[in-house]
This record gives C-alpha cells, structure tokens and sequence, in this order.
C-alpha cells in the first residue's frame, strides 16, 4: 500500500490552481452538506489567496493523498 500527493511551493506552483478547482468541483456538494457556501470559499480568489499565503519563509502546499494498493492472486495448483 502506498499514499501520493503533490508537494509545491513558490509563487509558481501550479498545486494552488489544481486545489482550487478541486474546491469549485466539490462546492455543490459541500453547500448541500451546508459544509460551506461559495461566498464563504471565495472561490474567485482562492488560487491567489493560497499563494500569498505560501510566501511566508518555507511554505509549502500539499495536494491531498492518493492511496493505491495492490495485491497478487497465488494460483491454484
């Protein structure tokens, strides 16, 4: 078994645009669950708003975490 995830940082970073459109993917979902509305992720600007806070001395941004797994079938002789 294995996790992944995207680790990034600097203003470059292509990490804060991918997690703001897996945001704006998920927000009908998360209004129905009344987990937050648009006004209040302010999708807009997140992408930005991210970066900005990653300028700070050693910042950085992780994606979340992938799980894979894998497993082999022994034959039956």
């Amino acid at each position: 078994m294995r996790v992944d995830a995207l680790i990034g940082g600097g203003p470059h970073c292509p990490l804060y645009e991918i997690l703001a459109e897996l945001v704006q993917n998920l927000l009908p979902v998360m209004e129905k669950l009344k987990i937050a509305s648009a006004a209040e992720t302010g999708i807009s600007d997140l992408a930005q708003r991210m970066r900005d806070e990653c300028r700070c001395p050693d910042g950085v941004v992780v994606s979340a975490g992938f799980i894979g797994a894998w497993s082999r079938k022994r034959r039956s002789d």
